[in-house]
Order: structure tokens, then sequence, then C-alpha cells
């Protein structure tokens, strides 16, 4: 997998939210990767997130849930809060 290129060639950050579902639990992973996990919708999810839709096919955002893990320093990836 190539890297995600930006405006201006620079990398883009991932934003990597928090979703919950009765049968699969909860999951910390960016739409796209949520999309092809489980087969879903990024326009969808896309409103899921955007707060225009509360559920998509049993999947929830966990309001304010999210990070932005590449730009964590070192010592702050191993803290578990």
């Amino acid at each position: 997998a190539g890297k995600r290129v930006g405006l201006n060639g620079q990398a883009t950050v991932k934003k990597v939210y928090t979703f919950n579902n009765s049968v699969y639990g909860e999951v910390k992973l960016t739409p796209l990767e949520l999309c092809q996990k489980f087969n879903l919708d990024r326009s969808s999810i896309t409103k899921l997130i955007n707060g225009k839709r509360n559920v998509h096919k049993g999947w929830r955002l966990n309001n304010e849930a999210f990070s932005y893990p590449n730009l964590q320093p070192d010592f702050l990836r191993s803290v578990t809060l």
C-alpha cells in the first residue's frame, strides 16, 4: 500500500475514530478501514461522522472518540490511559 498524498504532495493525516456495533463491539479505525473491513458504504459512514446519521448497518460513532496516531510523540503511543 502506498502513501496517501494530499495537497502539494503532503502526506495526509488519517483520523482514527471509535465505532461501536452490537455484534463486533468497539473498534478504532479510520472511516476507510471500517468500510473496507466490514463492507460498508463510505458515503453513509461520512454522514455518520458528520452527524447527519445516527446509525449505519448497526454501526454508531462513539462521540468525541478520535485521535491522530501519527501526530503523537513516541512516548505517548505506549501509554495506556
